[in-house]
């Protein structure tokens, strides 16, 4: 059996399991990840809905058809047997400092506390495309965006007490830094964000993402990255509104599946309730924004 090795490129932002001098991207995520997803398609459609998702994501990464509802696994059981054999057994090569590893599962502890699972990230991508054949592609951006959204949000008072962000000015001032580290260890890419104020005396936040996972070996017309940037989005609403009562909106603005230099994601603060906002019109701000990272 040839040996399956983790190796973090940390400037790059990336994850590579290597095999047989091969190398394919994976990336860390959340234990249970796929649970919330689920639910929330169970929210959304009921039981018949979640057995039509389960059975599709079956049939693709496997295809298995015709699997009575008595015999479906559960997501989590689909996606973590798979996964399972797929890495082990695993071997890492240069676990970063903030990581914590048991020597032979998945599992990995991020900075001592919450425990992430390195996934395949062909699977992932998968998944999300299960949902848009299932539930349209309008349907799924809103269940990706649900749940990431919350997701991000939730991560917010462990970083706020890490970070000591206990006034906006200094989030403000290490949120570069705190993403430029973070999301590396996790695979997710490499970052930068710059913010600025807008016209309107709002805050506005550009962060650019190189290596992206969601556009990983992904062609489209369109922005892709739904997962990332409602997650960025989640979190930033999380800060706005503790320290200045607001809302925030996102964007995609550029993204490196539409053969765009990086994938960027514009976020602004604005008024709770206030109706959406007009990017094309908010195109001059968040450019002026992004001048500071370029």
């Amino acid at each position: 059996m040839s040996e399956k090795k983790l190796r973090w490129d940390l400037d790059k932002g990336i994850i590579n399991l290597v095999r047989d001098d091969k190398e394919e991207r994976v990336m860390l995520v959340r234990a249970d990840y796929m649970s919330p997803f689920m639910q929330e398609i169970k929210n959304t459609g009921g039981e018949h809905m979640v057995q039509t998702v389960i059975r599709a994501y079956l049939k693709k990464i496997s295809a298995k058809e015709n699997i009575s509802a008595s015999d479906l696994p559960s997501i989590n059981t689909l996606y973590d047997s798979y996964n399972d054999g797929y890495f082990l057994p695993l071997a890492v090569e240069n676990l970063p400092k903030e990581l914590t590893w048991d020597g032979k599962s998945r599992n990995f502890q991020v900075f001592g506390g919450t425990l992430f699972t390195v996934s395949n990230l062909s699977l992932l991508l998968q998944f999300k495309e299960v949902i848009a054949e299932v539930m349209t592609e309008r349907g799924a951006v809103a269940i990706l965006h649900n749940v990431s959204k919350k997701s991000g949000s939730s991560v917010w008072d462990a970083v706020k007490k890490d970070y000591k962000w206990d006034d906006l000015e200094k989030a403000i001032a290490t949120i570069d830094a705190f993403l430029n580290h973070v999301f590396p260890i996790y695979g997710w890419g490499k970052t930068r964000c710059a913010i600025g104020v807008g016209q309107d005396g709002n805050y506005l936040a550009f962060i650019k993402c190189d290596n992206a996972y969601e556009t990983h070996n992904v062609s489209s017309k369109v922005p892709v990255c739904v997962l990332q940037r409602s997650y960025l989005e989640g979190l930033a609403e999380s800060l706005i509104s503790e320290f200045t009562g607001k809302s925030v909106e996102s964007r995609e603005v550029t993204c490196l599946a539409k053969g765009d230099d990086f994938c960027g994601y514009a976020i602004k603060a604005k008024e709770k309730g206030e109706k959406a906002l007009d990017w094309k019109e908010l195109e001059g701000e968040w450019m002026e924004v992004v001048k500071k990272i370029l």
